[in-house]
């Protein structure tokens, strides 16, 4: 298998003035002012964002039910995007502090249309708040991440397995994993393993984690002996790291194979890439 997607994390710096905003952030705001009174893209829009929406074409509000909103970027005059709230996951944090993740899928929008291929992903913002005495309090956030799992301008992020899978990362890092699932033109598929670092003092961060698994049963249908399947499963071990390590667990079956073929990979956190690397075993 190979590793289809890789994620690379942009940081974006925040500014206490429009004058000195990037045209590209569309946003202006320090993080210890925001509050807001509800997660809706209403109250979004207008102290994250700082801006009012477009109206929506009915041909794009019925793509799917996440409610939507385009804006135009500051600073341009026809760069705008589609964005998309997505379903808001709360979770306790390391600290057991209550935390809601807030994502904005985002997709450039032209001319009445979203800029979309079978292999194109969106990007998005994400967004970390707490709650006190009724209103919601931005925490940390991470603009314009690119380059993420997707396909036909849809993220890939399924937010029940973040939900679920919600655990330490490290002694004081909260996060997450999910699998993301590919098809090829020839009929097999594969899948990824993804991470959601959800840091409160440093870059939010979605990192490629390792290949999870595939299927040619498909591919192969005319020849089934040929066909093999890979399934895995995840998971994080806590040691004294900063960045816990997370081991693999690989099941191969098919391709004349007479019993499952059991493997494991153990993957680290790099620091220096901010990428997960395996760990090679060292021979004795």
């Amino acid at each position: 298998m190979q590793k289809f997607f890789s994620i690379i994390m942009m940081a974006v710096c925040l500014a206490p003035t429009s004058s000195m905003a990037k045209p590209n952030e569309a946003l202006v705001y320090e993080k210890s002012s925001v509050n807001v009174s509800s997660l809706n893209m209403e109250q979004i829009l207008s102290r994250i964002y700082q801006t009012q929406a477009l109206a929506v074409p009915e041909e794009l509000e019925h793509i799917s039910s996440a409610p939507k909103a385009i804006i135009q970027v500051r600073g341009t005059e026809k760069e705008q995007y589609l964005l998309s709230l997505l379903p808001v996951v709360s979770y306790k944090n390391t600290a057991g502090e209550l935390r809601y993740l807030l994502v904005m899928q985002k997709n450039k929008y032209y001319d009445g249309q979203i800029m979309s291929c079978r292999a194109c992903s969106a990007d998005a913002d994400m967004f970390i708040f707490k709650q006190i005495d009724g209103r919601y309090y931005l925490v940390n956030s991470k603009f314009n991440m690119t380059d993420l799992p997707g396909g036909d301008g849809e993220l890939k992020l399924d937010l029940e397995q973040v939900s679920k899978n919600i655990q330490a990362f490290g002694p004081e890092l909260t996060g997450s994993y999910f699998e993301a699932e590919f098809s090829g033109a020839g009929g097999q598929s594969s899948s990824g393993w993804y991470a959601l670092l959800l840091a409160e003092q440093t870059p939010i961060q979605w990192v490629f984690i390792g290949d999870a698994g595939g299927d040619t049963s498909s591919f192969y249908a005319d020849r089934p002996e040929m066909a093999w399947t890979t399934t895995s499963t995840l998971k994080v071990i806590p040691n004294k790291s900063t960045y816990y390590p997370i081991q693999v667990r690989y099941k191969g079956v098919g391709a004349q194979l007479k019993k499952a073929e059991i493997s494991y990979k153990t993957f680290e956190f790099d620091r220096k890439t901010s990428s997960y690397i395996e760990k090679k075993s060292v021979k004795k």
